[in-house]
């Protein structure tokens, strides 16, 4: 009972702290972008129809999943699955990343003491999104690049559980991850490969394993041939932002966003060897094997996920400019959580270290308190690129529909550009009551 009121407390610590950083999306009601075109979609076609072939290269079926509850939410609320949408994904929304904060607060537990694992908790919270802010916080749109950080500490707390049926909805949840994000199938071989000893060792885990194993095969096999791998970048790429890329934007955004503008290629070079240098120390000094396994797990995951990143995407090498620019931040934020996690767990080794105990405990309260004021300073707010038209709210779309030429009804979400409609049937419209 205890653990359970601990874990409800920071359920509602993160809810509400999430809500601070992006009230808009709750307060000012709308549907952003795929949140709407999926759910329009799942109206038309049905659910399991918009599971399978919501997107033409890979499933995201997180995202379809949290939206079905989303507009269930609605439903219940109001009558209608649109009527209270944009509230309702906006609870969902403040949910999710709650519960993924929980979640790497459980990992850390494994492997430190409640401050660091509080900071790990609060480090994802207050992870610093700049211009995507509203692009994230409060939508669905962007849980995609949560999944990673997801399957690490599902298959790090799997390996934890002793119960076998708990076993296998830690192994549902890593599939549905991986069929939502293709970088965690990555994460599964990554645990594999570190833990092949073992699991020669011991043939009763492997049979355990074997069902993941082989359903994670199976939809890898159905998912690569559809992949086309240019992730929504379609920006001439630019080489000389490489390092930018790989070092400051990715690995170390965390720690040094305040002074971002100020770095160079040098300075993000020596910073990363600096973190590698502390990361390869931590796992050389401390006792803790189960430490030095998710040291070396949260290490290898954050380089694949990097390279994914650049190679997915290389267009975003041609969006940053020389340290002058980190929009768009959304497509950073799950590799700076993976960061700022193996940070708090190799400071948390490190503290055990009688002259560096100190020095690790203080490092992680000023990048908290660096965190902290980036919230409290209102700069996630105002200077999120995402503006809510007040002239475009969600209800008066939904009043004042469009009508497409096959009879169904198009609705005008965020962005305001023609592409992102909801085109639903007619019946979910007309019983909304548009006098209020």
């Amino acid at each position: 009972m205890k653990d359970v009121m601990k874990i409800l407390f920071l359920f509602f610590l993160g809810f509400s702290i999430l809500f601070f950083r992006e009230p808009y999306a709750f307060l000012d009601a709308n549907v952003y972008a795929e949140d709407g075109i999926w759910t329009a979609k799942a109206l038309r076609d049905g659910w399991i129809s918009t599971f399978l072939h919501a997107r033409s290269d890979y499933y995201v079926f997180f995202n379809i999943a949290l939206l079905f509850i989303s507009s269930k939410i609605s439903y219940i609320v109001s009558g209608s699955p649109l009527s209270f949408l944009p509230q309702a994904i906006a609870i969902v929304s403040y949910s999710f990343y709650s519960v993924v904060a929980i979640l790497i607060y459980k990992c850390l537990r494994i492997y430190s003491n409640r401050f660091f694992s509080m900071a790990g908790f609060l480090f994802s919270i207050l992870v610093p999104l700049g211009g995507s802010t509203s692009e994230s916080i409060g939508t669905l749109v962007q849980v995609g690049f949560y999944m990673p950080i997801i399957s690490v500490c599902l298959h790090l707390l799997r390996g934890e559980c002793r119960v076998k049926y708990f076993k296998y909805i830690f192994d549902i949840f890593i599939f549905l991850a991986a069929a939502t994000n293709p970088v965690c199938f990555a994460v599964t071989g990554i645990y594999l490969a570190l833990r092949i000893k073992y699991f020669i060792k011991n043939k009763h885990a492997l049979l355990e394993f074997l069902p993941l194993i082989t359903s994670l095969s199976l939809l890898f096999l159905i998912i690569i041939p559809n992949m086309d791998g240019h992730g929504g970048i379609l920006g001439t790429p630019n080489p000389k932002n490489i390092i930018e890329m790989v070092t400051a934007r990715s690995i170390l955004y965390n720690f040094i966003f305040p002074w971002y503008s100020v770095f160079n290629d040098l300075a993000s070079i020596l910073f990363s060897f600096l973190f590698l240098s502390m990361c390869i120390f931590a796992y050389i000094s401390t006792k803790n094997d189960k430490a030095k396994n998710a040291i070396i797990f949260l290490f290898s995951v954050m380089a694949v996920y990097t390279i994914a990143t650049i190679s997915g995407r290389y267009g975003l090498t041609g969006i940053l400019n020389n340290y002058t620019a980190t929009y768009p931040d959304r497509y950073f934020m799950g590799i700076n959580v993976i960061s700022s996690t193996l940070f708090v767990i190799v400071l948390s080794q490190l503290s055990n270290i009688y002259f560096l105990n100190k020095i690790s405990y203080a490092l992680v309260i000023i990048v908290l308190i660096l965190h902290i004021m980036n919230v409290l300073n209102g700069s996630v707010i105002s200077n999120s690129t995402l503006k809510y038209n007040s002239s475009n709210k969600f209800k008066s779309s939904l009043c004042h529909p469009e009508i497409a030429t096959d009879g169904f009804l198009l609705i005008q979400i965020e962005p305001p550009v023609p592409k992102f409609k909801m085109k639903v049937p007619a019946k979910y419209i007309n019983d909304i009551n548009c006098t209020d």
